[in-house]
């Protein structure tokens, strides 16, 4: 920086150490923008790097991020730009993948607002294979805050999320209100499930490290917040393969209790959402399947805040009085739940 705290520049750098720790080589980078290397994931034949670099302006960054693949001895093999060019493209987690390729996450795209918010824009998760190439990219309406990435032992991809509720000053539960996310797809990037936990005795409760147990479970490790005392807790989530806690699947929250393919043959949008929101049934052929499918929204304490009847392929809603914040919908047919996702409310 300069003395009026400006970037100048600044270099990528990474460097490799013998198994005593001594460097024995390193490469360094230069770039008259702030810039760095992360996230470096091992394969058979070298090993996968993130590349960010990124020019701050007026609190913004127009930046862009590389997925960059070196052999053993530090040459480049392949190098792939993601995000949108001459956006803010915040980075996230990055790993390499079993089959020589990776994961990599970009958290927001501010391809929307172009200020601080994250809640206007999307998020985005690129699967590369082993030469770089872009095998397919599942996008997010709203800026997430992925914090890690797990591959397990079948080639499916599980990532947490810390999901927060700042700023939605009408949820009744906490002014911060902060809980995690688990997210899980399959190698094709079809979506498994995806679950949400809080707890009733800790808030702020933020995930850090992801993986899979030895019984294919799915353990989350983070901190929180004891409500009672207002110190910092140690916080560990466990679920099991299908997303469930201890076998049993709420209706709120923590997991589909029928997984299946009609998981994604609904959509709920826009969101955010004004003054009204569409639910739509996007595989209209088997509209005849269902005898009682219904529509339902909840806040974020778990009350059900309004229901809907679902006969048509589109059910426009409007949104009445309900405060701005973020909701959890679920679509069921009887006893049967289909589908469920997030909404926020502007």
């Amino acid at each position: 920086m300069d003395g009026s705290g400006n970037w100048l520049s600044d270099n990528a750098w990474m460097a490799k150490t013998d198994t005593a720790g001594n460097v024995i080589s390193q490469i360094e980078e230069a770039h008259a923008t702030y810039s760095g290397f992360a996230y470096a994931s091992p394969v058979a034949d070298g090993f996968i790097v993130q590349l960010g670099v990124c020019t701050p302006t007026d609190g913004n960054e127009d930046s862009i991020f590389e997925v960059r693949k070196y052999d053993n001895d530090g040459n480049l093999k392949w190098s792939t730009p993601l995000g949108v060019p001459g956006h803010r493209n915040q980075g996230g987690p990055l790993i390499a993948t079993q089959d020589g390729g990776a994961i990599q996450v970009l958290n927001v795209i501010d391809t929307v607002s172009q200020d601080s918010s994250f809640l206007d824009d999307p998020s985005v998760i690129y699967k590369l294979d082993s030469n770089g190439h872009i095998l397919w990219e599942y996008w997010f309406v709203e800026g997430s805050d992925f914090c890690s990435i797990a591959e397990t032992r079948s080639g499916s991809i599980v990532l947490v999320e810390n999901s927060n509720s700042l700023g939605f000053t009408n949820i009744p539960y906490s002014p911060n209100l902060v809980g995690g996310d688990f997210w899980k797809f399959d190698k094709n990037g079809n979506l498994i499930w995806s679950n949400w936990f809080i707890s009733s005795t800790l808030y702020d409760s933020y995930f850090y490290d992801v993986t899979e147990a030895a019984d294919g479970g799915i353990v989350a490790i983070g901190q929180a917040t004891d409500s009672a005392t207002g110190h910092q807790a140690t916080w560990l989530v466990k679920v099991d393969s299908n997303g469930c806690m201890n076998g049993d699947c709420p209706t709120l929250y923590t997991g589909i209790t029928d997984i299946s393919a009609e998981q994604g043959w609904f959509m709920v949008f826009p969101s955010p959402a004004g003054v009204q929101y569409t639910v739509a049934v996007t595989e209209t052929a088997y509209m005849q399947q269902y005898h009682d499918l219904a529509f339902r929204l909840y806040d974020l304490t778990g009350r059900m805040v309004y229901e809907q009847p679902l006969t048509d392929q589109a059910t426009t809603i409007p949104r009445g009085d309900l405060p701005t914040g973020m909701y959890i919908w679920h679509i069921s047919d009887g006893g049967r739940n289909l589908s469920n996702g997030k909404i926020v409310m502007k």
